[in-house]
């Protein structure tokens, strides 16, 4: 038995190019632009167990300040985004020594979270005191940031009352 192959095909099974021409031509792709609001760059990052170590490059935000070569994840969906965070310590003074609490907040995303808010570029907002982190949208951020607008504008006010108050009772 002999099989006989047509001669626009080709052994592999494609076409060869009298198909060729009866494709209209496609235009070509438009360039990738990173978006202004979430650039990317590709950056190395170890993962896997400590016997088996991989370099595999990922997408990771610009602002993002975690060096994943140095920071080994155990697989790629563990890697995390962490930007640099600010902090607002809180001492007492009965004790020079102690610090009451420490309130930090910086960007975050968890790129592989099964929930897909985390998905997204976040504010991780911390308390050492709390071993659960508060995780705000940009929008409960902003309104964060009005109410301790308002506190500091009443812990102000406060300061400048007890101030008045301890140099009237020094004058007494």
């Amino acid at each position: 038995m002999t099989i006989t192959i047509p001669e626009n095909v080709k052994p592999s099974g494609g076409l060869v190019v009298p198909f060729l021409s009866s494709i209209p031509t496609q235009p070509s792709a438009a360039p990738v632009e990173t978006l202004p609001n979430k650039p990317l760059r590709l950056v190395p990052a170890l993962v896997g167990s400590l016997e088996r170590r991989l370099t595999v490059y990922i997408e990771c935000p610009e602002w993002c300040m975690v060096d994943h070569t140095r920071e080994p994840a155990g697989a790629v969906e563990d890697v995390m985004h962490y930007g640099d965070t600010e902090s607002a310590d809180i001492s007492t003074l009965l004790d020079d020594n102690t610090l009451h609490s420490a309130l930090m907040a910086g960007l975050c995303i968890d790129p592989s979270s099964t929930d897909p808010r985390l998905r997204q570029a976040h504010i991780l907002v911390s308390n050492e005191n709390n071993p659960e982190d508060a995780r705000l949208t940009p929008k409960m951020a902003e309104e964060l940031a009005d109410d301790l607008a308002d506190l500091a504008t009443h812990l102000r006010d406060l300061a400048q009352i007890a101030r008045q108050t301890h140099a009237a009772e020094v004058q007494a």
